[in-house]
């Protein structure tokens, strides 16, 4: 049975700070691809907890979060080091500020071709993504990894359903919407595009 897929929305715990991402602008039509070229660096905004999801849809969580995956031996799923430190008006200001890890995807799985719209440019830029709810390709998808990488928008992590319950035992007021696949979504599924420049979906603020 294929499992069920997800985004995590929120809520909103960290800001991301500059020198990690690099954007590069097309001279035809303007549009930028941003790539991440190091550690990822975060403000953290909101009290302690075990999992935090940035303003640019990075997933950055504790060492002990991410023990308890790698204890469950997901395929697919990867972790690079991360760097925090406390916001200004973050309730856990005096406490020391944890040992951050960001998870990371290996493979890939493409937007549906309904939910996409490029740019009329060599470049392939996308102009728009419709994330409500987001539908994904069936074709070529590896369902034997736990996390994949949005091939459009490569800031998008998508979970599977393992993944999702053990982060939800670790911070229960994560949310989470579900992914769907192009043969399975509901026949309602319009949804409303947002901009590659305006961090690709929304996320619900804490």
């Amino acid at each position: 049975m294929r499992t069920t897929l997800y985004l995590l929305d929120g809520p909103l715990c960290a800001l991301e700070l500059s020198g990690a991402r690099e954007a590069v602008v097309c001279e035809q039509c303007g549009r930028a691809k941003r790539t991440q070229i190091g550690d990822l660096k975060a403000s953290l905004v909101c009290a302690m907890r075990q999992v935090w999801v940035t303003d640019a849809n990075a997933i950055l969580m504790t060492t002990q979060a991410v023990g308890a995956l790698r204890s469950a031996a997901l395929r697919g799923v990867g972790f690079r080091r991360a760097v925090g430190r406390w916001g200004e008006d973050a309730s856990s200001s005096e406490s020391e500020v944890p040992d951050l890890w960001q998870l990371c995807a290996v493979s890939r799985v493409s937007v549906a071709d309904r939910n996409i719209e490029l740019e009329a440019c060599e470049c392939g830029a996308v102009r728009s993504i419709s994330f409500d709810p987001l539908i994904v390709k069936s074709a070529a998808f590896d369902g034997g990894n736990s996390a994949w990488v949005l091939a459009e928008n490569p800031e998008v992590t998508i979970l599977g359903e393992e993944v999702k319950e053990i982060l939800l035992a670790l911070d229960p007021d994560l949310e989470f919407s579900q992914v769907w696949f192009e043969n399975e979504a509901p026949d309602t599924a319009d949804g409303d595009s947002l901009g590659w420049g305006d961090v690709g979906r929304e996320l619900k603020d804490s």
